[in-house]
């Protein structure tokens, strides 16, 4: 099957053939990957029937990559999945979607299997000595990959990203993102991301960039090294990494080979953003906001040559936003829910036509996301409306609460979130990592009241060593359930909330 995303990708690596794509496992050139994925595809065509859909499950994201572009090649649906998410996660994707087999580089993949779908391991694939489970699903025809996310009640969703979708917001992203062919982009986050397949690893192919992937946890004490010592010019990661990276840096001599940073995932702070503008004065620093049902990309901006480097910037080229107002009608400008239409958008959600329905009403994608656009038409995030917190009849943004306090100087970090007071009042909770050994509870309470309105003084504050995050670095916020007005508050499994803002 031909498709146009396989189309534009082929022309791509034919096109840079010295390029490559490594990790600590060995390197492929763009001519080695686009013979292999071709010899593979034609396998998987000959074997799989339309409709069929394989999982991707590799210790090595160079290997994953291998294996998602002979899926594309073949016309056949991937499933992307990651090890660092742990054999739960994995095994709750692989129950939902049940793919007709699991491809994997790991031997030992079996061994996180407890049902019965085919494993078949890269090296024999060649042979075509392998079988498949028979199902398919004619729904996944035009379907380059089912992405899978974990929303706030710990379902995974599976997103239903044609070929169409992916191709048209990757050419969106071409059309910004100043990438060449002299360009490295160092890869931390897993494929299993709509962000990392569409905005680093298959944009760095169409733009000829050299790709070094990063197997494993994050380390910024690593990271940095790697930056330094294998020339990457290019970094895409959530504020929160890149504020970690910046301080690790700050004491080890900068990062002085940086020319293209990427800030996604979370809503960009004025402390993050000065901090980033400090220590990366060559880099074109862009801002960016989408979602998974996106394809995932939005908005942009260069924000290191804007003059409100936390806006979100604006729509892309064949994107058009759109704002839901608390009385329903919908506006180019004002605040309320995000809304956004484009050929970028999800075909809909897997098996699951009364939420793609809810989602999709009225031909926009509703976000859920709370955002206010300007006059100028310059986006910015306020956070998710699972988020929001009402007391005394007033909305109140937990972002509003963190960045004042982070500007105060009083905090490193910051988390507020809402929870159900004994009275049956919603309450505000305030965890911080505090910039002083010696700080105290009631300390910090006075920064808040110097810094904040009476109405956004917290009920109760809790001074911890660090706050929790995901295998992506972001920030895990308990997020208020009105529906048993209980907060969802268990902090073991990263994967049960959402946070700030989507990863993109």
């Amino acid at each position: 099957m031909r498709n146009p995303l396989w189309q534009r990708l082929e022309q791509a690596l034919l096109a840079y053939p010295d390029s490559r794509v490594e990790d600590e496992q060995g390197a492929l050139t763009f001519e080695e990957i686009r013979d292999r994925a071709k010899t593979l595809g034609a396998i998987l065509a000959r074997r799989i029937p339309p409709g069929g859909c394989c999982g991707v499950l590799c210790k090595s994201e160079k290997n994953a990559g291998l294996l998602l572009l002979a899926l594309v090649c073949a016309g056949v649906t991937a499933v992307p999945l990651s090890v660092r998410y742990g054999k739960l996660h994995c095994q709750t994707i692989l129950q939902k979607v049940h793919p007709c087999m699991l491809l994997s580089d790991d031997g030992e993949a079996s061994e996180w299997m407890d049902f019965n779908i085919p494993i078949v391991l890269l090296d024999e694939l060649y042979t075509e000595n392998w079988r498949i489970s028979s199902r398919n699903d004619p729904n996944l025809w035009d379907v380059a990959a089912v992405m899978c996310t974990s929303g706030t009640t710990g379902e995974p969703k599976g997103i239903l990203l044609t070929y169409a979708n992916i191709r048209a917001n990757l050419q969106d992203i071409e059309a910004y993102f100043d990438l060449n062919p002299d360009d490295r982009i160092l890869i931390l986050r897993p494929l299993y991301h709509a962000a990392v397949l569409t905005g680093e690893f298959l944009l760095a192919l169409t733009k000829g960039a050299s790709i070094r992937f990063v197997n494993g946890a994050f380390s910024p004490a690593g990271i940095l090294s790697q930056i330094r010592e294998g020339g990457i010019t290019a970094l895409c990661a959530t504020p929160t990494l890149l504020s970690l990276l910046c301080k690790t840096a700050a004491r080890r001599g900068g990062l002085p080979g940086l020319t293209s940073v990427v800030a996604s995932g979370e809503c960009m702070t004025q402390s993050v953003w000065e901090e980033l503008s400090r220590a990366l004065t060559k880099a074109r620093i862009y801002h960016v906001y989408g979602l998974t049902e996106a394809s995932p990309r939005v908005a942009y901006q260069i924000s290191s040559q804007s003059d409100a480097p936390l806006s979100a910037g604006r729509p892309l080229l064949s994107v058009r936003l759109g704002i839901l107002r608390e009385d329903k009608t919908i506006t180019s400008s004002g605040q309320g829910e995000l809304l956004v239409q484009g050929p970028n958008v999800m075909k809909g959600y897997l098996n699951d036509p009364a939420a793609t329905s809810r989602a999709l009403e009225g031909g926009w994608l509703h976000t859920g996301d709370l955002a206010r656009i300007d006059s100028r038409g310059r986006l910015f995030l306020l956070g998710r409306k699972d988020h929001l917190i009402i007391r005394a009849g007033m909305n109140i943004y937990p972002q509003e609460i963190e960045n004042a306090l982070l500007r105060s100087g009083a905090v490193r970090e910051a988390m507020a979130y809402g929870c159900l007071g004994s009275e049956g009042r919603q309450q505000i909770v305030l965890r911080v990592v505090p910039n002083e050994e010696d700080a105290t509870p009631g300390g910090i309470l006075a920064a808040c009241r110097r810094t904040l309105p009476g109405y956004q003084i917290p009920d109760r504050i809790e001074l911890v060593k660090t706050l929790p995050k995901n295998g992506s670095g972001k920030l895990i916020r308990p997020v208020f359930r009105r529906d048993t007005a209980e907060p969802a508050h268990d902090a073991t499994d990263a994967e049960r909330f959402e946070t700030t803002c989507r990863l993109v």
